[in-house]
Order: C-alpha cells, then structure tokens, then sequence
C-alpha cells in the first residue's frame, strides 16, 4: 500500500478484553518470540485463492520463493 515509503512491515495485534486470560497473552508473547526465533527459516506465504466474503477463513496460501538475505 505504501510501497518504497513503508521502512518496516509491522503486524497490530487486537485483543479484545475480558475475553482472555494472562496465561491466553503469556501463550502468545512465547509463541511471537518463537517466531521471532525462527525469522530466518519462515518464509512468505501468497494468496492463490480467496473467497468473495471472509476470504481469511478459506483463503489458499502458496509459498513465496524468496532470495536468502544474511542478517548482521
């Protein structure tokens, strides 16, 4: 959407509240990290399929060949 102006691909996480518990959020605080982790050996994923109403329950995801980048 921003093209060359985003300097970073950032992810909002919405938690509604009352609705979940401190064990709910320190699940996925451990969950982030492991992901975090693990950054270098995930790659992206496509949409090759998408439904015309609520396309992220039955959307069908490629994965993406990306080039290696060696981080510092």
């Amino acid at each position: 959407m921003f093209g060359a102006a985003a300097k970073m691909d950032l992810v909002r996480l919405a938690i509604p509240r009352r609705v979940y518990t401190q064990s709910h959020i320190d699940y996925v605080v451990e969950v982030i990290l492991e992901v975090w982790k693990n950054r270098d050996r995930i790659q992206g994923l496509r949409l090759s399929h998408e439904a015309p109403f609520l396309r992220h329950f039955t959307a069908h995801l490629e994965p993406v060949e990306q080039p290696v980048i060696a981080r510092s």
